[in-house]
């Protein structure tokens, strides 16, 4: 069966954008303060939040990216198999996915610059101008970075395997340490850095070891790429629970703070 793109779809694809840049456009003209830019001055209702959340979790790599055919069974479906204004719909949908996971990270890497280094060691007492100022410059800055990293990955056979593998790196200590924080009342700094400092150390062994020649065989890490952010979880949680098991509980009112 041989694709169709028609005149359709490159019309619902085109609406799509435009819609979308001008809500955008509306959207950062209104945005006057540094809660309007993060957090859209927190007008937004539960379910619509609900659904961006979702629409981020999920995010377009679950559509595009099949192991059983390195990312290309679905694609294929959509450009093959579906009728005229179908495919331009769905299509319009996948990168709905996409923009919402990719503004989410700008969004929270720019706010991070803001609030743990800019106000912290910079500029403590940064007005709203400055602040939005530096907000929109570390989201283009974060967003070029982004794209260069994407054009680099453009020779990579499953976006799908990198994805876990990177999760994997990036995500194994943090949930680790929330789980920390999560399960046990007496977890303190200690114990938190214990735990975070071998899972850690255990990430970079079964990332690092099956790709350096250097490591002699009998060293480097038996296991799949897709287990670092089990092993890594588990690594964190385990030390920081042993670690903290002697510390003092904590009270409601200091996990809360």
């Amino acid at each position: 069966m041989s694709a169709r793109f028609t005149t359709l779809d490159v019309a619902v694809l085109a609406g799509y954008f435009l819609a979308t840049m001008a809500v955008g456009f509306a959207c950062s003209r209104r945005s006057r303060s540094v809660e309007g830019f993060t957090a859209a001055d927190r007008s937004l209702p539960g379910w619509l939040t609900g659904l961006s959340i979702l629409g981020t979790y999920v995010s377009s790599i679950t559509f595009l990216a099949l192991p059983a055919k390195a990312d290309s069974v679905f694609p294929w479906f959509i450009v093959s198999a579906l009728p005229p204004g179908i495919t331009g719909l769905l299509i319009a949908a996948i990168f709905a996915a996409a923009m919402s996971t990719v503004s989410t990270c700008l969004n929270s890497s720019a706010t991070i610059i803001l609030s743990d280094y800019y106000r912290r060691y910079v500029t403590p007492r940064a007005t709203d101008s400055q602040s939005m100022r530096l907000l929109r410059w570390t989201t283009v800055v974060w967003g070029v970075a982004g794209t260069g990293a994407a054009l680099a990955m453009t020779n990579v056979r499953s976006a799908l395997d990198v994805w876990w593998t990177l999760a994997g790196v990036f995500g194994g200590g943090t949930l680790g340490l929330f789980l920390l924080g999560f399960v046990s009342r007496r977890a303190g700094n200690r114990a938190a850095m214990a735990g975070v400092g071998t899972g850690i150390a255990l990430i970079l062994w079964m990332t690092l070891s099956p790709k350096w020649a250097a490591v002699p065989p009998s060293w480097r890490s038996p296991f799949h790429d897709f287990l670092i952010i089990v092993f890594g979880t588990a690594a964190v949680l385990g030390v920081g629970l042993v670690t903290g098991r002697n510390g003092p509980s904590r009270s409601k009112e200091d996990l809360a703070s």
